[in-house]
């Protein structure tokens, strides 16, 4: 079926689904679908003629099974709260907010007999105290004792760990700010992904080991993380650094 063809037989299906059975006139069916005289030839083969009208058997199915299902739960609704009644058909209520057969251990306080309201205490009054007049016109306060400051907070302790990685390049882990070390845990995480019982002293002694491979990239976590299996060894290989060249000679000069 081409494009059209499904569009106008998914049209038809759903005018069927909410109004019923379509018409045989294929000038109302090309209306309905939106399609051409020629598209509607291949989308009328899906539907079949029953008692004057168009019919798709398979929505009929769905129909009819949705109908059944609607049905049986509509019963199961009628058996759940079609339950045993009072002798007038009302359904059981909830017990009053205050039953009339309460326990004998239960005071009534809703009685308004002389006993019962003289038995009763009154709520006792927070008496604030009340500022003094002063010789000198001015109203005094009271002495009141000084609130107790809370106790500071522990410290908590520090990650030997974090702070080995966070200092592998030679800074100080006390320094770093709050933001970094978002990203040396990550790098931490990575390490240890690979690696669950570093300690610092080997991550002290592969960043001896990353210089002899990378002497010219600067050692962070991050890098030290990405090379870790590499800084397993160091360099075997390391190109020693030429001596120092003695200053040109000023009468060599140009």
């Amino acid at each position: 079926m081409s494009a059209e063809e499904v569009g106008a037989y998914i049209r038809l299906l759903c005018y069927s689904w909410i109004n019923g059975p379509l018409p045989t006139s294929d000038i109302l069916l090309t209306r309905l679908a939106g399609c051409s005289v020629e598209a509607l030839v291949a989308v009328r083969e899906k539907f079949k003629l029953v008692d004057g009208k168009l019919i798709n058997a398979k929505l009929e199915s769905v129909r009819d099974a949705q109908r059944l299902y609607s049905q049986r739960q509509s019963k199961a609704a009628h058996d759940r709260w079609d339950k045993p009644t009072t002798p007038n058909g009302n359904a059981v209520a909830m017990p009053p907010h205050m039953p009339p057969h309460m326990p004998p251990h239960m005071p009534n306080v809703c009685s308004s007999s002389s006993s019962s309201s003289s038995s009763m205490s009154l709520p006792s009054v927070n008496t604030a105290p009340v500022p003094v007049a002063s010789s000198t016109g001015q109203a005094e306060l009271p002495d009141f004792p000084a609130p107790t400051p809370p106790p500071p907070k522990p410290k908590s302790e520090r990650d030997a760990i974090k702070d080995a990685l966070a200092g592998c390049g030679g800074a100080d882990p006390s320094q770093v700010v709050p933001s970094a070390w978002a990203g040396i845990g990550k790098a931490l995480s990575d390490i240890m992904a690979v690696c669950p019982q570093v300690t610092p002293e080997e991550i002290a002694r592969r960043s001896v080991n990353y210089r002899t491979h990378m002497d010219s990239v600067p050692l962070t976590p991050h890098a030290l993380a990405k090379n870790w299996a590499l800084c397993d060894k160091p360099n075997q290989h390391q190109r020693k650094k030429p001596a120092q060249e003695s200053e040109f000679n000023s009468e060599n000069a140009w």
